[in-house]
């Protein structure tokens, strides 16, 4: 798979930029090579809450976190971002001063890849990504990979649950009927002890969200914050 399984704490202190990632742990998209590419339109923003999109403010430190495509949480530039999604251009998000929007269509599918970064000194932050096929897709591909999550909690969708591994830095979005991941964000590493006090878990919704749509609502027993009743990481 493509992100490291991380189990290290975050770092306190800010790494050098980097350039260089772990080719022998990241497994490539293909080339990333925008097609089509809207240059004269910026992509809309939206007003969402995290997990829909990132608040950087939020986010206390830089830190060291898992790899992705080549890039690393806590390490890669937003000159190797930048350079990595070329010819892709990065547009802030509106509503925001730090909250970097990507468009990537892969030459390979007509699939849209929608990446959102954050930054701090030119140090990557975070990343929210919507779309890439070389992450795991379902439910069931998650656990296989990271085991049990450190917790199963609400997301920004009456239908969606977020899954964190903290110790990986990883947080999947995933739908509660169709058992399949929306979202995946990476972010700086958090012990467990961290994860439960941390902006992670701040930054998500403390109770279910409302049901709205013409969906029909879930069942009763569905309507909890771990509806497939996962057995979660010890601490």
């Amino acid at each position: 798979m493509s992100i490291n399984n991380l189990t290290s704490s975050p770092s306190h202190e800010s790494p050098t930029p980097s350039s260089t990632g772990d080719d022998d742990a990241t497994k490539m998209m293909g080339d990333l090579t925008a097609t089509n590419w809207p240059t004269s339109t910026k992509p809309p923003g939206g007003s969402g809450e995290f997990p829909l999109w990132l608040d950087c403010g939020s986010i206390p430190q830089i830190g060291k976190g898992p790899t992705w495509n080549k890039l690393t949480i806590g390490i890669s530039s937003k000159a190797d971002v930048d350079a990595r999604f070329y010819p892709a251009i990065g547009y802030v998000r509106p509503g925001t001063d730090d909250s970097i929007l990507y468009w990537i269509q892969n030459e390979q599918s007509p699939d849209l890849l929608i990446i959102e970064a954050c930054f701090r000194k030119s140090v990557l932050l975070a990343l929210n990504i919507a779309g890439a096929k070389d992450l795991p897709r379902t439910l069931t591909e998650f656990i296989e990979t990271y085991g049990p999550p450190d917790d199963v909690t609400w997301a920004y969708s009456y239908f969606d649950r977020s899954l964190i591994w903290g110790t990986q830095g990883i947080l999947a979005v995933v739908s509660v009927t169709r058992e399949e991941t929306f979202k995946v964000i990476l972010f700086p590493s958090l012990s467990n002890e961290q994860l439960h006090t941390s902006w992670v878990r701040s930054s998500l919704p403390p109770t279910m969200p409302p049901h709205y749509g013409d969906l029909p609502p879930l069942p009763h027993d569905k309507e909890v914050k771990n509806p497939w009743g996962i057995v979660l990481n010890a601490p």
